[in-house]
């Protein structure tokens, strides 16, 4: 089995490895300081051996003695993965930055066609002149790149410099598990730049007609429902829709991580802190659970070329998983099938409580010349403004990265409203593991999905293929770090 997990994602692994509580309007803020302990942390940040960086100052004295005439005329390359509307807005603020920074600084941006992509080039330039001085990227490739290549400056002195950083108000404004995802041992290798979440899709309106008055509450209620809509299709006056109904199986790995969240995984660490264990007691609960759906029926596999969004407006599902970002994709598909129903989106349900998991892009910048560092620090710091967030969040949907943005977001929450119900879902989030094993384990997890969850395969083989999980994810690093 291990072979056969091995050899289906060696090709792609090796691409992926080149590679809060948030709170509502009217909760506390807390202040994500560098050194603050989490004490409503609901992730483990795992410890590591210190890297030798900077401390933090403690004094209002700048730690950069430089002068405007030392930031003239810098020339800053940011590489990002975005194209279409996202990637004009980026262009035009970069422009707008470029024609009113004080210092005459200039950034010339490079679209990389994707993450992945952007991944594999940093790989390719580590130790030459090509490499860009800041970058845009899943947080889970910044710690890659800072533990295996020390490539990112450790940002915790710019964060707090009384003359250049953000100021308290400012850094409290960052909900913490936002910052958490940037974050090693206390050091600080990134910037929240967007944030978004995996999610459950609902239909609401047919959820009533099936005779729900809620939303599911736990596993038993999931279940119930998925079950009557896949009995009410099996059982209409279409044939077409035989087999359909209740939870479209989804199988990537950030999926099958909130589903393991929800059943009870509080750490993915298990023993020696810095080593990724994924097999444990509460993933083969979930794997088992929604084995148990797909066995009854009332989970199903769409071998369709339609969309999910598209299975789920034409209510042959119930629910479907998808990012926070796809909103508008869904709204649009409802509007495309002539759906008047309501729906909305919801956390994870599990045995106890709820989950959501967090994850999502960060500014990363690649040490350089201190002047080059700073100018690249000005930029960021100048892109995390209210203003420009929202603009970021109307071009490409997700999460703003501070509360401020969030409740401002007024004209997004009423184009679309089940936004505005997602972020009642976000004190019960986490974010994904802070590991840099994090990028080919989620490919592995996803994989493991996928075959537990086939009709075809014995139920009984799963804790088998649980069993050679963690192996797995360790093996195909190892080999693609060769």
């Amino acid at each position: 089995m291990k072979a056969f997990m091995a050899s289906k994602l060696f090709p792609s692994l090796l691409i992926g490895l080149s590679a809060l509580s948030l709170f509502l309007a009217g909760c506390t803020n807390g202040d994500p300081s560098l050194t603050q302990a989490a004490e409503t942390q609901q992730v483990q940040t795992p410890s590591v051996t210190p890297k030798p960086r900077i401390s933090p100052t403690p004094s209002p004295t700048p730690l950069f003695n430089l002068s405007k005439s030392d930031l003239e005329g810098r020339q800053i390359v940011v590489w990002h993965p975005w194209s279409g509307q996202t990637g004009d807005v980026l262009k035009s603020l970069a422009e707008e930055f470029n024609q009113s920074n004080e210092w005459g600084i200039t950034v010339s941006l490079a679209q990389q066609g994707s993450s992945m992509v952007l991944a594999q080039n940093i790989s390719a330039q580590i130790g030459s002149a090509a490499l860009p001085q800041v970058v845009i990227a899943p947080s889970d490739d910044l710690l890659l790149w800072h533990r295996q290549a020390d490539l990112l400056l450790p940002l915790n002195d710019l964060v707090t410099d009384a003359q250049w950083g953000f100021t308290e108000q400012q850094r409290a404004d960052f909900p913490l598990v936002f910052w958490q995802l940037d974050q090693d041992d206390g050091i600080q290798i990134g910037i929240p730049m967007q944030r978004t979440t995996t999610a459950i899709y609902y239909n609401q309106t047919w959820a009533a007609e099936l005779g729900f008055r809620s939303a599911p509450a736990s596993t038993e209620e999931f279940q119930a429902q998925a079950c009557a809509a896949a009995e009410a299709n099996n059982n209409d006056a279409s044939r077409d829709n035989n087999g359909t109904g209740g939870w479209i199986v989804e199988t990537n790995g950030d999926t099958i991580y909130a589903w393991t969240r929800a059943f009870g995984l509080t750490s993915p660490f298990k023993g020696d802190p810095l080593k990724l264990s994924l097999e444990q007691p509460a993933t083969r609960k979930a794997f088992e659970y929604l084995r148990g759906l797909v066995d009854q029926g009332c989970a199903w596999t769409s071998g369709l070329t339609e969309a999910d969004e598209d299975l789920f407006a034409e209510r042959r599902a119930l629910f479907f998983t998808a990012d926070l970002r796809d909103l508008p994709q869904v709204s649009s598909a409802m509007q495309r099938a002539g759906s008047g129903d309501e729906w909305t989106i919801l956390p994870f349900p599990g045995p106890d409580k709820p989950t959501v998991v967090v994850s999502g892009l960060s500014y990363g910048i690649l040490a350089g010349s201190p002047e080059n560092n700073l100018a690249a620090w000005i930029f960021i710091r100048w892109m995390n403004q209210t203003d420009r967030e929202l603009k970021l969040l109307e071009a490409g949907g997700g999460l703003p990265v501070s509360t401020s943005a969030i409740q401002a977001a007024d004209d997004y929450r009423t184009q679309y409203p089940q936004w505005g119900q997602a972020i009642q879902w976000m004190p019960y989030a986490a974010a994904t593991p802070n590991s840099e094993l994090w990028a080919s384990a989620r490919l592995v997890l996803g994989d493991a999905a996928w075959q537990a969850l086939q009709s075809y395969l014995p139920a009984d083989q799963i804790p088998a293929i649980l069993s050679q999980l963690d192996d797995t994810i360790y093996e195909i690093n190892a080999q693609g770090g060769q």
